[in-house]
This record gives C-alpha cells, structure tokens and sequence, in this order.
C-alpha cells in the first residue's frame, strides 16, 4: 500500500522532496509560498515504462547515498 500511495505522490507532484503534508500545510494556508502559473505541453512520463525506470532510478539513487554514508564509502564510489 505504501508504494501505491508513494507513486501516486510522485505522479501528483513530480517532486521527490515534496509529499501531501507539505501539500496541505500550503493549502490550508499554515505555510506561505509565492504563486506562480504551471505550463504543461506534455506527460512526464510518456510509458508506464518510463515511470518504472525513473523509479528504478531512484532507488539507485537511494542505495548508493546509504552506500557512501557507510565508513566504507570509498569502496561504494569506486564500485560505480
């Protein structure tokens, strides 16, 4: 389920960094933001295809920081 709900998050806000509690502190007005106007020509994922290798690609992302936060992280560098 939580994989569900974390693709769903991903696909509504194409951003890693933002999730629906950052969302709805914006919407309700606890927090502040600039307004500014989104202009959108196309899909960010034209595939299913290409959603699954962005996912994959970020868990890469994901295992190689754990990697280098280990004492061994010279070895976790080299090895990619």
């Amino acid at each position: 389920m939580c994989s569900f709900i974390n693709r769903v998050q991903r696909l509504f806000f194409l951003n890693e960094a933002q999730n629906l509690s950052s969302f709805l502190i914006a919407d309700l007005g606890v927090a502040k933001y600039p307004s500014y106007a989104v202009t959108r020509s196309r899909s960010a994922f034209t595939t299913r295809q290409d959603l699954l290798d962005y996912e994959q690609a970020l868990h890469h992302a994901a295992e190689l920081d754990n990697a280098l936060e280990l004492p061994s992280s010279i070895l976790a560098w080299k090895a990619c």
